[in-house]
């Protein structure tokens, strides 16, 4: 499993809440992953988010921040202004390259009219930039070129 996965749940969630906007930063240090991913979509303030099932958008859902809570006891979800902001960390052997999942972060992003900003390797990203270096992302040659970019990137990091 890919711990960044989890990443892929925060993004779909900021998706299904309306978010205009979504901010992924992936950060590594000591051995450690720390993700960030922010949003301005709407809030559940009611809703125990990392409880087994804690979801109001019915049932079988609400399983990923339970397990996620498993990963990374101190793993948070606050409202800070007008912001969501989903913070977790884990070891850095439960994380792939991150070139799976990335593609399809800004896949559904722009197919969804979302401006999306990633942050990894300590090299900011936006929806715009990566189609203006790689074209079409919904080809296997874009694809391609962000995958093999975004894990040079990361591998730099280490």
């Amino acid at each position: 499993m890919d711990a960044l996965d989890f990443l892929f749940e925060a993004v779909k969630n900021s998706l299904e809440a309306g978010a205009g906007t979504v901010s992924v930063r992936v950060e590594m240090d000591d051995g450690q992953v720390h993700v960030t991913c922010t949003d301005d979509g709407a809030w559940e303030p009611d809703v125990d988010h990392f409880a087994r099932g804690g979801s109001s958008k019915g049932d079988g859902r609400g399983q990923g921040l339970y397990l996620l809570a498993r990963l990374d006891r101190d793993a948070a979800l606050v409202r800070a202004g007008d912001r969501t902001v989903l913070t977790y960390s884990f070891p850095r052997r439960l994380m792939g390259d991150g070139s799976q999942v990335y593609p399809f972060l800004f896949s559904m992003c722009r197919s969804r009219g979302v401006h999306l900003v990633l942050d990894a390797g300590g090299r900011v990203l936006t929806d715009d930039d990566m189609v203006s270096m790689f074209g079409d992302l919904e080809t296997a040659g874009g694809i391609s070129g962000m995958k093999r970019f975004i894990a040079s990137s990361i591998d730099s990091e280490q």
